[in-house]
């Protein structure tokens, strides 16, 4: 999931104008835990995530079924918070029986006149202004297509045509770059590139490195999260059910790890079975029938964090952020290095009343992109009327 995670797509990201939809984080950290084969990647050079505060906890029901639980606090201080760009493209050609020139169109001259708001074009250039806001409707570029001659055209009147470039998006956005080129035919390209905001919410999809995927359950605000006694609230809360049944125990050692990586000030390497190799150059027995076994890995964390005052298996005491009563367990808390992936809500939401059918079976054509209908199957039907006979009070339908 290290592709889906949001970070930044290259070092010429400036430069870029990609036509799917480009996500860019804006704080992207390193890693408290690198490995060998990142260091040889060179995947630190572009980070794709934040080294979040991780509690593996069960809090108020809204982490069930792997779905986490995010911070108010953190989000508002741009935790996980990204930048979307998306580009849209236009070209006009000069060649052949048609003129096609970027304009305004005016609706007494020309046909096709679309259903848009072309008031935030300038009439220099007939495209937005830099940073200038785009809403759903609105046009992006202005094209006219002008008949040279109106018997080749086949347009009897030789009337203009509206090409215009709308904003179909229902997602706010910002003009971030505009780029216009000539090309060999003679022909203008333009590249106008938008920008929007993507801040975390209920649905977003997040993971960690081991892949401990879960979408967000709630966004909780920090005076109601749990906190240790040193007054330290957890960024993110993921349900311990998601851990002995899949034996994710890398994410286990990372945290412990990235624990006192933290205390000491260094990068944890948490590369598989390195500690074995480290055992081997100090010249430790490796005698297999030796009746003392060289310390494991997590020992050798915990007595770090021993040292530091801890609990030499990360755990804490955590205290109800709601009530202030002291929680009965004490909860695993630490460092994970945690990925916010490009699967957002609002690129995935859709519904739809009437719109588009099918010609030959007049039913409702299928796609988010094409204000498709969403297919109830008749499982599905059946628990919507079960639920409405159960809960609603209306004789008129539940008898």
């Amino acid at each position: 999931m290290a592709k889906q995670g949001v970070g930044r797509v290259g070092l010429n990201a400036e430069q870029r104008f990609d036509t799917s939809g480009i996500h860019e984080l804006f704080h992207p950290q390193r890693p408290l835990v690198s490995s060998f084969t990142e260091v040889q990647t060179r995947l630190n050079d572009l980070p794709y995530g934040a080294n979040v505060i991780v509690a593996i906890l069960s809090y108020t029901g809204y982490n069930q079924e792997d779905s986490v639980i995010l911070n108010k606090g953190a989000v508002d201080r741009g935790l996980f918070r990204s930048l979307c760009f998306r580009t849209f493209k236009d070209l006009a050609r000069n060649a052949g029986s048609e003129q096609e020139v970027f304009a305004i169109p005016d609706a007494r001259e020309v046909t096709g006149y679309k259903r848009a708001n072309y008031a935030k074009l300038s009439s220099e250039d007939a495209l937005p202004l830099l940073h200038q806001e785009i809403e759903q409707d609105d046009v992006l570029i202005g094209k006219v297509i002008q008949p040279t001659d109106a018997s080749k055209a086949g347009d009897l009147d030789g009337s203009k045509r509206d090409r215009s470039t709308i904003y179909k998006n229902k997602e706010p956005a910002r003009v971030d770059k505009i780029m216009a080129t000539p090309t060999k035919d003679g022909a203008t390209l333009v590249h106008i590139r938008t920008r929007s905001a993507r801040v975390p919410v209920i649905g977003n999809k997040y993971s960690s490195r081991h892949g401990q995927k879960g979408v967000c359950g709630l966004v909780l605000p920090q005076e109601d999260m749990p906190f240790t006694a040193d007054g330290i609230s957890p960024d993110l809360i993921m349900n311990p059910h998601a851990i002995p049944s899949r034996m994710t125990v890398g994410q286990i050692l990372e945290t412990l790890l990235g624990k006192a990586a933290m205390l000491t000030g260094q990068i944890g390497d948490g590369t598989a079975f390195a500690h074995l190799n480290a055992t081997l150059e100090e010249g430790e027995s490796t005698d297999t029938t030796a009746t003392t076994p060289p310390p494991l890995l997590a020992e050798r964390i915990g007595d770090v964090l021993h040292a530091f005052g801890y609990n030499r298996h990360g755990n804490e005491r955590l205290y109800n952020g709601m009530t202030g009563e002291m929680l009965e367990a004490e909860v695993f808390i630490g460092p994970c290095h945690y990925m916010a992936l490009k699967h957002m809500v609002v690129d995935k939401v859709h519904a739809r009343a009437t719109g588009p059918r099918q010609i030959l079976t007049r039913q409702p054509v299928d796609g988010r992109s094409r204000d498709g209908g969403l297919r109830v199957g008749e499982v599905r039907s059946d628990a919507n009327q079960s639920y409405c006979r159960n809960q609603c009070c209306c004789p008129s339908c539940c008898p």
